[in-house]
C-alpha cells in the first residue's frame, strides 16, 4: 500500500489516503483510513473523506452516507445520514437523513426526529426551523413556539431576532411577538 497522502496527527491518530485502485496507473481515486502515531494501520482504507478525531469520535464518509467512528472503527453514529453538522463536544448532532434535518444525541438516540427541510442549532432555548418554505422556531421538546409563517428567521443569538414577513423585515422576541416593523 503507498500512501498518496496524509493529514495530522490527532488524538494520536494520523489520517492517510491511498489508491483505491493501485493496479491502474491513472487511477487518482483516494480512499481513507487511519495509522497510529507508530505508522501502523489501525483503521483500514476505505471511506470516502475522512476528518480527525475530536474526542475520541472522527466524521466519515462511506457510499455518500455519513456518520462517526471511534479508535476502533466502530460506528457510534451509524454512517446513514446524507449530511451531518456539529463535532464531538457540541451538545448535539444535526442530522440529515432523506433530505429532513433534525437532532440526535451522541450516541444516537433521537432528539429532535429529522422532520424539517433546515434547522439551526438552538439558541436561547430554540431552533429556527423551515418546513414547506415557511419559517418558525421550536423547543427543545420539538413544540413549535413561533409559528412557521415567516419567509425568513434568523437564528437567536440574543433576545430578538429578524426576519421577514409578507416581505418585510420585523424583529421577533423569543415569545414570536413582533416588536418593531421596517
Amino acid at each position: 500500500m503507498v500512501i498518496a497522502e496524509k493529514m495530522p496527527l490527532s488524538e494520536g491518530m494520523i489520517g492517510f489516503g491511498t489508491r483505491k485502485y493501485p493496479e491502474l496507473e491513472d487511477n487518482t481515486e483516494l480512499i481513507y483510513g487511519y495509522l497510529n502515531s507508530k505508522m501502523k494501520v489501525a483503521i483500514p482504507p476505505k471511506f470516502d473523506c475522512i476528518w480527525n478525531f475530536i474526542n475520541g469520535l472522527a466524521k466519515v464518509k462511506l457510499n455518500k452516507k455519513w456518520g462517526f467512528i471511534n479508535q476502533d472503527d466502530f460506528q457510534v453514529i451509524p454512517i446513514i445520514y446524507d449530511a451531518t453538522e456539529n463535532l464531538p463536544g457540541h451538545e448535539m448532532l444535526k442530522v440529515c437523513l432523506s433530505n429532513q434535518w433534525g437532532f440526535v444525541d451522541w450516541q444516537n438516540q433521537p432528539i429532535i426526529e429529522p422532520a424539517y427541510d433546515w434547522i439551526s442549532n438552538f439558541h436561547n432555548g430554540l431552533a429556527i426551523v423551515k418546513r414547506s418554505d415557511k419559517y418558525g422556531a421550536i423547543d427543545l421538546e420539538n413544540q413549535l413556539r413561533i409559528p412557521l409563517k415567516f419567509e425568513h428567521l434568523n437564528p437567536f443569538f440574543g433576545s430578538l431576532t429578524q426576519g421577514i414577513l409578507n416581505g418585510g423585515t420585523v424583529f421577533v422576541d423569543l415569545k414570536g411577538t413582533i416588536v418593531d416593523k421596517k
